[in-house]
C-alpha cells in the first residue's frame, strides 16, 4: 500500500509521516528532504530563487531514491 500526504507547508505532513511510518513500519520518503539534500547545482539554484522544480525532475529524484534504498514490503510516501 502506498500512502501520499499532500498539504501546504506547516500543515503537519511531516509529523503525521513520522507517526505513521513508526507505527506501521513504513518507509518515509520526503520530496522536500530529497531536494534540500541534493548536491545538484541547478536544483540548489531553483530552491534559492524560490522557483518550483519540474514534475519530471521530482519523479526522477524519487525513482533514484527508490532504486538506491532497500525498500521494505510496505512503503510510505
Amino acid at each position: 500500500m502506498n500512502v501520499i500526504l499532500l498539504g501546504p507547508p506547516g500543515s503537519g505532513k511531516g509529523t503525521q509521516c513520522s507517526f505513521i511510518s513508526k507505527t506501521l513500519d513504513y518507509n518515509h520518503i520526503s520530496t522536500g528532504e530529497i531536494l534540500r539534500s541534493s548536491k545538484d547545482k541547478e536544483i540548489k539554484k531553483l530552491l534559492m530563487q524560490g522557483k518550483l522544480v519540474s514534475d519530471d525532475l521530482i519523479m526522477t529524484l524519487v525513482n533514484n531514491k527508490l532504486e538506491n534504498k532497500k525498500i521494505k514490503k510496505k512503503l510510505y510516501i
